[in-house]
């Protein structure tokens, strides 16, 4: 009774430290996934006129979470709006309009972000485990040093693989895609084309004989329409990442950066 209760002590110290000390332990031997990280970059990002108005208007059409993320971004691109220099406006005839889309938020992948002085501590967390249980267990004699000391390797063991776990590095992906439509005077006419092509077939075996048919179907559309704002499209890729980030601290890091990156596109 008395070794397990050594070994139970032992094995809870361990796995506590595993646990509660990766972070920790990450961030006093220099590993910078310590801390949490974020990158953003724009994707096919065009050139617009500056407005000619002394107070640049948005109208900003509501935010569209397209792949049902449970986020609402609006606070952000109002912050972005505001921040560029623009006034809100409730008028589809503002200087812009914006809209906002979710194409994609959740967690990418997960990596192995152990330093070496970590990864050394995992190495050695078994062989300490080893005497740490073969020292509880001397006051019983030699039956207690080598049962102490199985007991002891077996938690260090344990300790070592949470370590190892809890010092994974997950990595979350945010793709948000801004449409800004600059307001052209006097209006402009648009013309769009779509051009739809199928083709279906079938085969059929009749008194030994087969045969087939073939249909292609063709269809060719063209729309003129008068429009007053130029559509402009931006792609925001973001990523976050930490050792056994969460959602909630992906989005800590990630939300408080938006605002910067989305006025950065605004002329």
């Amino acid at each position: 009774m008395k070794l397990t209760s050594q070994a139970l002590v032992s094995f809870s110290a361990a796995f506590a430290a595993g646990l509660l000390g990766c972070r920790a332990t990450a961030g006093l031997v220099g590993n910078e996934y310590a801390d949490p990280q974020a990158k953003m970059e724009w994707i096919a990002r065009p050139e617009l006129d500056l407005p000619r108005s002394d107070h640049p208007t948005v109208f900003i059409r509501p935010f569209k979470d397209a792949v049902g993320a449970g986020l609402d971004l609006t606070d952000q691109i109002r912050q972005a709006v505001v921040g560029a220099g623009y006034e809100i406006s409730d008028s589809r005839d503002a200087d812009f309009q914006l809209v906002a889309t979710l194409r994609h938020f959740d967690k990418a992948k997960s990596f192995d972000g152990g330093e070496s002085a970590m990864k050394a501590v995992q190495a050695v967390a078994p062989i300490v485990g080893t005497i740490g249980g073969a020292y509880a267990g001397s006051g019983a004699g030699t039956v207690g040093i080598i049962g102490g000391a199985v007991a002891g390797g077996i938690m260090g063991s344990v300790a070592s693989a949470a370590m190892e776990n809890f010092s994974k590095v997950y990595e979350w992906d945010l793709i948000l895609d801004i449409e800004l439509n600059e307001r052209v005077e006097g209006g402009f006419i648009e013309t769009r084309s779509r051009d739809e092509s199928a083709t279906s077939g079938s085969n059929a075996v009749h008194g030994g004989e087969s045969g087939g048919r073939t249909t292609n179907d063709h269809r060719q559309a063209e729309i003129t329409k008068e429009q007053s704002h130029l559509r402009n499209t931006f792609r925001l890729v973001a990523c976050a990442y930490q050792m056994r980030m969460t959602r909630e601290e992906a989005l800590s890091s990630l939300l408080p950066r938006l605002p910067n990156s989305v006025s950065s596109v605004m002329p």
